[in-house]
Order: C-alpha cells, then structure tokens, then sequence
C-alpha cells in the first residue's frame, strides 16, 4: 500500500502545506512549511516539526493514523512526491510517525525511511517514460549446487549436463545474471573507498548471479560495452564527484544519455563521501529527463568515528551499502525493497528518487560467504603459483589500490603493464587482487605467478613449469608455448628486473637451454602479441609503470582497524588517540607496515613503535630494514631454530610444535632445545607468538608459516653471517627429527580424521618433507624412521600416490650402503622393510645396494633353515619375501622357488594357514613360469585340500578357490577349472561370488564349444547389472553375446534370449531389421 507526501500549491494567503494520502483514502493536509523548517540544517528540528504539524492536522491525522496502524508500517511504502528538486532534497529521512500509527517504541527506535516497506523520492512534471511503467528483466542463472549435491542430481554422471562449479545447463534458457556496471570516474590521487575490486569479488558470493565490470570513462570501452547486447548493464554503479546544486552534470549528463539508451533500470550514486541532497535531487532529474526510472545515492553518512580500531570509515560507508543492495536483489527483492532492506542492513541513509517498479530476477539466487563460493574456488584454482594468504577468503579486504589502474589499463587495450614502486607497499597484493579479479570474471584460462627475488627464471624455466598445468610433459616447452596461444592467461613476474644476476656458470647453462624458446624477453613479447596478459612488477619505475601509492589516511586507518579486530583488540581509550595517529603517520601508508605496527602493539605502546619506526625503518627500504629492527628482538636461543624453519620449504610451524610442546615432554625434543640454547621450560609456541607478533610469521589457511617476505631477509643471514656449519648441521638434524614427529602425529590424526584441506596441504609439499625423513634414516633412526613413513604413506597411498613410494624408496636405498644381514640390528631390519617397498618400483633393478643386500640376506636365510623362535621366524618371513619377490623380477625362478618352499616349510611347522595359502598361488605361478605345469597344479591342490577354513575371514576361502578356477581356466585347463566350479558351488561362503561363477561357467562353455550352454549363464550377469545400470558391463558383455549369436544365428538367438530376459531387460544384440526393397 502506498503512502504518498506530497508538495500541495496552497492559496495565495495560506501557509506553506503538505497532503498526505494512503492509496485512495481520504487526504491529511498539514500546515508544514518544509523549506522553513530545514533551513537551518538540522535534521532533528525538521522531523519534530514535521511531528508537531501532525499532531495539529485533526481530526484527518487520528483517521490515517489508524489506517496505517491496522494496516502495518513495514507492509506501506512511502513516496515523498514534488515539482520541486530542491523540495526532495530536505531531510526526509529524519521524519517518523508517532503513535497511534506505530508503536511508541518503533517510533523512538528508528524514522520512517528504515520502517516502511520503501521510502522513494519523485520528481513530477519531468518529460519521461512513465515511471509507473514496471520494468520486469525475468533474469535467472542455473543454480550453483555444492558438489556433494551436484553428484546427486540426475544426469550428473554426464560430462555434458553439467557446467563449471556443479551448474546443470539448460541450453533452453541461457543464464541472464544481473549485469553491474562500476564505472569510475574517480581522478588519480584521490581516495580510494569504492572497493571496486572487492566488489567484484563480493559478486562471487552470489554465485554466477551477477556479472560485475569495472571500467573507467574511456569512451570505446565504455560505449562498447554500452552497446554490445550481452554486455549492456542493468545497474550502473558511478563511482567519483559530481557537480554541486543545480550546476551543470558535466560529463555526467552526457552518460546518462547513454545509460538510458542502453536500458539501464537504475543508476547507484557513489561519490565516496557524503554528497549534499540538492546535488542528488538535481541528478535525478537530469536522469529521469533522460529515461533512467531509479537514481540511489549516500546522501549523508551515519558513522564518522575517527577511533583508533573502532567503526568503519564514513567513505567506505557507500561501498557497503552496495554490496548490501546486491544481496537483497540477487535475494529476488525488487529494487525498491532491495533498497531499503539494504538501508536497513547498511545502516547507511540511502537517497532513492524516482521508484520506477523494477524486478530483476524471477526467482531467489543463493548468497553464500566467500569461503562457500564456488565460483571464487574454481577462480583460485585457475592461479598458480600464488599466496593463498594474499587471496580471498584467507586475505581481508582492501582497497583498490594499484590493482583498479591496472585494470583500467586492460580495458584500454593494453597487455604489457609494469607496476613500481617502494618495498612493502603492496604491488604483489594488487598483483593477486588483479588476477583473481580476472578469474572471477573469466577473463583468463589462467594466471602463473613467478617470484624472481628467490629464482633467475629463464625462459625454459618457466615453459617447464607452465606445461603440466596444459597436459603436456615438462621437457616439452616448445608444445607448451604453441599451446598458450589459443588460451588466454595473465603473467606475473615479480622483481625480475631487481633479481640479483646470476653468476657465469649458471647464464652459460641458461643461455645453452634458450636456443629452442629464445630469451625470456622474447617470450615475454610473444605472449603479449598473442593477447595474454604480462606484469611485471619493479621497484625502479620505467617509463610507462604504473606507480602504487601509499595508502591515504582513511585507508591506513581502515587496514589498521581491521587487522586489530582480527586480534579481538578493543579500540583504545581517548588518551592514545594520538599514540595511533602517531604510529599510523611512522607507516607513512605501507600496508605492510601497518601490518607489522598492528602485530607489536600487542607488546608496546603506539608511541614506542612509531618512535622505533622513525629511527630504523627506511621509507625506501621498509621490509628489509624493519626485518633487521626486529631481529634483535628475537631471543637468541629461538633465532638459529627459526633460520632452521627457514630451510624448511612450505612448512607449516604448527607441524614441530606439536611435536615439541607435547603435554608430556619429549626426550627427543630436549637436543634440540639445548643447541638452541634455550632455558629450562622454553616453549616453541612461545617463540612462534614472537617470531609472529615481529612480522617473521604470517596466518595462512591452515595454520602459521614463515613470512613469504621474511624468508629471503632470514636466507641472506645464513649466506652472509660467519657461521658454524657444523652447529647448524646439528641444529638442522634435530629440527628435522621433531618435524618428522610432528609429520608422525599430524598423519595419524588425519588418517582418522577426515580434513582434505589440510591433507591436501600435507600432500602438495611432501618433497619438502623428506629430508625431515631421511634426518630419521641417516641419524641412525631406524624405528622412528619407519613408524613416520608408514603414518604418512597412508595419506599417500589414499591419493593415489603409491608409486611414489617405491620410487622415494628406491632413490633413498641408491644412497645408503646395504647394511649387513643381522636379525638384531634395527638399521637392518628396517633397510628390509624399505627393500620390500622398493621393489614395487621400476629402477629396483638397477640399484646395487638391492643385490648386495638380497645376497647377504639369502646367506642369512641359509643359516637360519632349522628351528627358529618367533623374533627369528618374524625375519626368516620378512628377509625370504624380499629376496623371492627379487629374484621373481629378475625372472630368476628356481631361485625363487628355493627361497618360498624354504618359507612354506616354516609356514607348515608354525601352521601360519593364511600365509600359507597366499604362498602356494605364488609358488603356482613361479612354477608355471618355470615351465612345470604339474608342480603348478600340486601347489593349487595343496592350496585347496590342506589349508583349513577355521579361522579365515568369511568369504576368503571361497575366493581364493575362485581364483585358482579362473587361473586354470586361462591356462586353458577347461576340465580341472570345470570340476573345482562344482566343488565352489556346493560351498556356503559361495554364494557372493553367484555372478562370478555364472560369467566363468560361460567362458568355459564357450570354450568348449557349448554356446547353447553358457547362454543361460550369461543372462544371468547380464540381467542383473542392466538392473544395476552398468554399463561398463554391459559393454564388456555385448561381444559374448555377439560371438554366441555367430555360432547359433540371430533368430535363435534371439528367441532363446526372450526366453531368459524379461521384457523390460534391453536385449545384447539388437533385433534383426528388414531389408527394405526400394
């Protein structure tokens, strides 16, 4: 229902009036001049004179007043209506109505605007569509689906029903997302508080709902994008100043003209501070004369603390309003309700003139957070090589910084950027923030990342580490820069230019390896011709580099306030104000900085920092000189264990913590703590809280890790500093011994604890992780050695990362001297484990340390053939598994029956059963290799009439006879698998193996010539997995059936099988078709 206020023309003589009118309800004329009242600019006057005129306007104000208590405020939209701009540009949004039309406490709690169901201003008598003309877009997109959900769906099994993040696509309704455009139209130098870029990414949480496009004024771009179809905006976001009063709009007014033609519903005002009324009302005119219907702006702002943490900035207020506004119309809201519920929830005081009805979307669109998005995942996971802790979720919010000019910069066409400027100062993070921008927009295929501060990357390099993310081999660079040229990607090369060159050896190599792929200039060029995006980022600024700035004030203090509150900090009493202004002016707008200063006020006070930063930080320098400050705060026993961790790739610090600060001290721990140096009771966690709070540890997503810009400054201490090599060599094998056992811990947990992401994390840097392993192996550590491997390779092999422990197996057996055969020594007894395990491996064969080994302990085998006690019987069975299984790949046979009747002797005297029967396949196959089919059989037999059933798994007897079936039924020996077949049948743990026997039964018939046979047999199988829906095997069937029907003919075939399938089974072999006589 509709409440309208309207600007009524009174008499010659009369007061000033207003007329209020709910929908066709009899009108409430006040004596109100509005004019007077809000000369003074006191919002507060103007809403309690506007309370006192309704308390005078009897008997017509008791009548409405109860029509729009019965009828309920927050169902009754609002609409202040004039001829006059300057009349819509008072302070509305201040007036409330008091009881009886709301309660008396909803009328002390909040005005009308944030009450009623709308509050939109009107101009009237401007030549315009007719702004009660609904607008109705009809916009939807198929709906995002969790992918645990997804695979539930029907038709999900279909490569081609589904698209991109779980979204089922309905080539009869293409998406039509809500399309935003933010233009910006901001000069350079002045505040960044739009949070283009944020917003963009913001847009993820709504899945593919809204397509969100910042441009800048450039005029082809613009009108481009204006006048392409799919691409033309439903929502214009304009984001910079506009001219005061009733001046002219400037460029202003020559967009709007655009804006209508492209049929834009609404037009968002965002001036990034509080903009005058009369300077909105004078827009929404010059709008709606142009054909716009909506025009929303932030007409004064409801926060202006300057606290130090405490609201957010009043520039930034508008920014979340919009994001606000977005939510509630992907929400399925039309935009008037979208806009005061965005009001409500912004707490932002929200202008909206016009109020032509518009509905965008026909149905509600999820709005997740951004950790649940999708769409940002699958966007991440096109960026490679860079920091998750710079990227959302895990990275807060910011400013644009220098990632909106070089956006703006893409959209003029260029493809070869170059960002300068000072340490710390935030270039890689706008590097980050542009590329995931990109991503999200699908602008790139992908993104690679190339840190050049650690690395001199050549141009093979880089080819080589771009190729297997493109299928293709690593030593192929060559296929994989001609296969970039049909994907478009985004380069980023930090510090290329800053890197220090490399000596002459290592150009002579790289200048061999570039014949084939050229310089990395000349890739760099070629990808830029090919229209793939390049960065570089410098410290020194070239001609054309866009320069990132220091953050402004309100942006230092916005980042400040943020990162206290990550900490929980509460904002300071008024008397360190000033220590605050002081601490953010020794930043001089470094975001990294502030960061730093943030993380040590936990242990001083403002002004002690800002006074440290002024005497050691260098403004051209800040991260080495600010690293070097807070090295000497470091405790001296913590310093060499951190340069520890340091050498320690992707490790995450709470992996040795654990292993460190157990409830109940480690023995293990104590050499370490005593290299270090440390006193009695030091704690790692302790050291770690400090190594954090001074700026050499950063929260990542899964836990803390060594500062990605205070690895390199730790690094040069160990290449610059007179050390004790010997000492660090001793402190590295300690470290590496309490990361083996936090690894030993961490893996246990996960193996019973489901957490992928983590596992992943564990997974993804395992390289990193053997030499804390192999700490264990060549310290003289067997047991622990192998307990940590065997807990870890249950991650692996759950991965599918099996093979890669033979090979790490075999690599490490390459570099370890085979130790001598003894039953009692641990190293022995381990290096036979990890000899079992390198045998799965291909290049076993061509270790030396396995033969050695093998040799040494079939000497041992061959003194231990008589009585042996359970310790020793353990080895015999441990050592003759090794040699058998080498000697069976060297092909060694006889050998290899020596050692396994050896074994199947001890197995016989111990009545091991189990192992007993698993040997003798074994043997029957190494005798069927050896050409001795009947000591194959006798070893089958054996296997099938001595090894009791008592004590076996249900089901594992009959298995095994199943296989012995099958093997002699491959081997040919139709009648022997025929027989054993009858005897399986009559077993009671038989019956899960029903299908099995049938589809053997076939192949033997079959064999036999007995077609007729094995058709019953085969539909049997056949019926049951077309019940089941495999069709794999199914497929697998069909040429049974085929090779069947070529024996008995079609037609036979046929009718016999109507016989065996019921009618609703789908035949093997389709019915015969009729010749058609033309």
């Amino acid at each position: 229902m509709l409440l309208s206020l309207h600007d009524s023309t009174p008499s010659s003589d009369a007061e000033p009036a207003l007329e209020l009118r709910l929908e066709r309800g009899a009108p409430c004329p006040l004596a109100f001049d509005a004019r007077a009242c809000a000369r003074d600019g006191d919002a507060a006057h103007f809403a309690a004179a506007f309370g006192a005129a309704l308390a005078r306007a009897t008997p017509a104000w008791p009548a409405l007043a109860a029509r729009i208590a019965a009828q309920g405020i927050d169902r009754i939209e609002v609409r202040i209506e004039s001829a006059d701009a300057a009349f819509l540009a008072l302070p509305w949004d201040a007036i409330a109505l008091p009881p009886p039309a709301v309660a008396e406490a909803e009328a002390e709690a909040a005005p009308l605007s944030r009450q009623a169901a709308g509050f939109v201003r009107r101009l009237t008598g401007v030549a315009s569509r007719d702004l009660d003309i609904e607008l109705d877009f009809g916009l939807h997109v198929a709906t995002a689906l969790p992918d645990a959900l997804g695979a539930m769906q029907p038709g999900a099994g279909s490569a081609a029903a589904a698209g991109p993040s779980g979204r089922a696509a309905d080539p009869q309704r293409p998406d039509a997302p809500l399309r935003v455009l933010h233009l910006v139209a901001r000069e350079a130098g002045q505040d960044d508080t739009s949070l283009s870029l944020d917003s963009t990414l913001d847009a993820c949480r709504g899945e593919h709902a809204i397509d969100y496009t910042v441009l800048g004024l450039d005029p082809e771009p613009l009108r481009a994008h204006l006048a392409e179809r799919s691409t033309a905006p439903h929502l214009v976001r304009y984001d910079g100043p506009i001219a005061s009063g009733d001046a002219e709009l400037g460029g202003l007014g020559a967009l709007l003209r655009q804006f209508a033609q492209a049929r834009v519903a609404a037009l968002w005002i965002d001036t990034g501070d509080a903009i005058d009324g009369a300077t909105l009302a004078a827009t929404a005119r010059a709008a709606h004369a142009a054909g716009i219907g909506n025009l929303i702006g932030v007409a004064h702002q409801t926060e202006r603390s300057a606290d130090m943490p405490g609201a957010l900035d009043a520039p930034y207020a508008g920014a979340r309003a919009f994001r606000a506004l977005l939510a509630q119309l992907a929400a399925g809201l039309p935009l008037s309700a979208a806009v005061q519920a965005a009001r409500r929830q912004s707490g932002v005081a929200l202008i909206h003139h016009g109020g032509q009805p518009v509905t965008l979307f026909d149905s509600p669109h999820p709005w997740l957070e951004l950790a649940q998005s999708q769409r940002l995942a699958a966007a991440r996971a096109r960026l490679l090589g860079f920091q998750a802790a710079l990227l959302p979720p895990t990275a807060g919010e910011g400013s644009d910084g220098a990632a909106l000019p070089l956006l703006l910069a893409l959209a003029q066409g260029r493809r070869r950027l170059a960002l300068a400027g000072a340490p710390g100062i935030g270039k890689t993070r706008a590097a980050h923030r542009l590329a995931l921008a990109l991503a999200c927009a699908g602008r790139i295929d992908h993104a690679f990342y190339f840190d050049f501060r650690e690395t001199s990357y050549t141009a093979r390099h880089l080819l080589q580490m771009i190729a297997p993310v493109l299928g293709l081999p690593a030593d192929r660079p060559e296929a994989a820069r001609d296969a970039l040229r049909s994907l478009q990607c985004c380069f980023v090369l930090d510090q290329r230019k800053d890197a220090a060159p490399p000596d002459e050896a290592a150009r002579q190599d790289r200048d061999a390896a570039d014949e084939s792929v050229g310089t990395l200039d000349d890739l760099l060029e070629g990808w830029a011709a090919d229209g793939h995006i390049v960065l570089e980022i410098e410290r020194e600024a070239g001609a054309h580099a866009i320069l990132a700035t220091p953050l402004s004030e309100p942006e230092s203090r916005r980042l400040a306030r943020r990162l206290a509150s990550q900490s929980d900090r509460e904002p300071p009493p008024a008397a360190q104000r000033a220590g605050w202004d002081a601490l953010l002016a020794a930043c001089a707008g470094n975001p990294l900085l502030i960061e730093r200063a943030v993380a040590l006020s936990e242990l001083d006070s403002p002004e002690t920092i800002a006074a440290g930063l002024r005497e050691h930080v260098s403004p051209l320098d800040a991260v080495e000189t600010f690293l070097a400050w807070r090295w000497r705060s470091v405790p001296a026993a913590s310093r060499t264990v951190l340069r520890a961790a340091a050498r320690v790739e992707g490790l995450l610090l709470e992996i040795p913590m654990i292993a460190i600060d157990r409830p109940e001290p480690d023995p293990r721990a104590q050499p370490l703590m005593t290299l270090a140096g440390a006193e009695a009771g030091s704690r790692f966690s302790d050291w770690l809280a400090h190594w954090q709070r001074n700026g050499f540890v950063a929260h990542g997503l899964h836990g803390r890790h060594l500062h990605a810009r205070s690895l390199p400054f730790l690094r040069r201490l160990d290449a610059q500093a007179d050390l004790d090599t010997q000492a660090d060599a001793a402190i590295d094998a300690a470290f590496g011994r309490m990361l083996a056992e936090g690894l030993r811990l961490l893996s246990l947990h996960l193996a019973a604890n489901d957490n992928p992401p983590l596992t992943h994390y564990l997974l993804l840097n395992r390289r990193h992780w053997r030499g804390a392993f192999e700490s264990l192996w060549f310290g003289g550590e067997p047991r622990a050695f192998l307990n940590t491997k065997r807990a870890f390779e249950q991650l692996m092999r759950r991965a599918g990362l099996g093979a890669e422990i033979a090979e790490w197996s075999v690599d490490l057996l390459a570099r370890t001297p085979a130790a001598p055969a003894d039953d009692r020594a641990d190293q022995a007894l381990a290096w036979l484990v990890l000899a079992g395990d390198a045998l799965a491996g291909g290049d076993s064969l061509e270790v030396d340390a396995l033969a050695e080994g093998a040799r040494a302990w079939r000497g041992w085998l061959d003194a231990h053939d008589g009585s042996l006690d359970d310790r020793e019987a353990g080895v015999f069975e441990q050592a003759a598994g090794f040699v058998s299984r080498l000697h069976q790949r060297r092909r060694e046979w006889s050998e290899a029956i020596d050692v396994d009747e050896r074994l199947l002797a001890l197995y016989r005297r111990r009545e091991a059963w189990l192992p007993m029967a698993n040997l003798l396949r074994t043997l029957a196959r190494c005798h069927l290799a050896n050409g001795s089919p009947e000591r194959a059989r006798a070893c089958e037999n054996a296997c099938l009439d001595e090894i009791p059933d008592a004590g076996a798994p249900p089901g594992l007897r009959a298995r095994q006879w199943f296989e012995i079936a099958m093997a002699r039924a491959q081997r040919g020996e139709t009648e022997a698998a025929l027989g054993l077949l009858e005897r399986l049948r009559a077993r009671e743990d038989a019956a899960a193996l029903e299908e099995a026997i049938a589809g053997l039964q076939a192949d033997l018939d079959i064999q036999r010539g007995r077609h007729a046979d094995a058709l019953p047999h085969l539909a049997r199988v056949w019926t049951r997995a077309a019940r089941a829906g495999d069709a794999q095997r199914l497929a697998a069937l069909r040429p049974r059936f085929a090779e069947i029907g070529s024996e008995l003919g079609d037609d036979d075939l046929q009718a016999r099988l109507d016989t065996l399938l019921d009618e609703d089974i789908e035949r093997p072999v389709p019915d015969p078709q009729p010749q058609r006589v033309h």
